[in-house]
């Protein structure tokens, strides 16, 4: 009993000098599994690991789920606001048509939001295709211009231009949607609208877009520091307080 008592305290002391194995911190786990792809699912800082992508975008995306199936309602009801108001001060009979149209636009991009609020859709997808609608709706607007033989609707697509690259939340969207609107507002204007023979309605465009773009830059800015913040916490989270590790 005695020997048996003195092999389990030579085994106790000699334990505490034996070298334990260095800890893995959980980011360095996750990454280990992404390498052989598994992507390990939870809640709070376990969530997907993925080290291709920019540390923003899950939270920029997450955003964007929220506010683009908002935002697809708000433009729908200021378009009805829009040709509501134009029906007051010019009669619906002189352009039924159009009028008619725009209305059907308007509430069907606010059905389109009410169906994305309540569907577990894609942010990559809901980006692209708020983008698109705004493009849409310029072309739509330099086509009103044409038939009304008035400005009005190009000073609506230059709005749309502004407001377009902030609620996208992508970079990619953003800036090809952007560009494909300047040229749609500058040859459509040039070409199809009269009273307007000159670059300076290309110049309004290209600041619009400097605009939208800066609006852009300031709400990505502010879901990095957004993120950084999350990262710390969630190392903090993670750390052993007694090894630090």
């Amino acid at each position: 009993m005695v020997a048996f008592n003195t092999m389990v305290y030579v085994g106790l002391t000699v334990s505490k000098v034996v070298p334990w194995p260095k800890q893995l911190h959980p980011d360095q786990t996750r990454a280990m599994l992404a390498r052989i792809g598994v992507r390990p699912n939870g809640t709070g800082h376990n969530r997907s690991f993925d080290p291709t992508g920019a540390p923003e975008e899950p939270l920029a995306l997450a955003i964007a789920r929220t506010e683009i199936p908002q935002a697809f309602g708000l433009m729908g009801g200021i378009l009805i606001l829009y040709v509501a108001a134009g029906g007051v001060i010019v009669s619906f009979v002189d352009d039924l048509v159009v009028e008619v149209t725009e209305l059907a636009v308007g509430a069907a991009m606010i059905f389109v939001s009410v169906f994305l609020s309540h569907r577990r859709i894609n942010p990559r997808f809901l980006t692209w295709a708020w983008a698109l609608t705004c493009t849409a709706l310029v072309a739509a607007q330099i086509w009103d211009a044409y038939v009304l033989g008035n400005h009005l609707p190009i000073v609506y697509s230059l709005l749309i231009i502004v407001v377009a690259a902030p609620v996208t939340l992508a970079w990619t969207p953003a800036l090809t949607a952007g560009l494909l609107m300047v040229v749609i507002v500058t040859v459509g204007g040039i070409v199809f609208v009269p009273g307007i023979e000159d670059l300076r309605i290309s110049v309004l465009a290209v600041v619009c877009l400097i605009v939208g773009v800066m609006l852009l830059r300031l709400r990505m800015s502010t879901v990095e520091s957004l993120t950084e913040e999350r990262q710390r916490l969630n190392t903090a989270a993670a750390t052993d307080p007694v090894t630090g590790t």
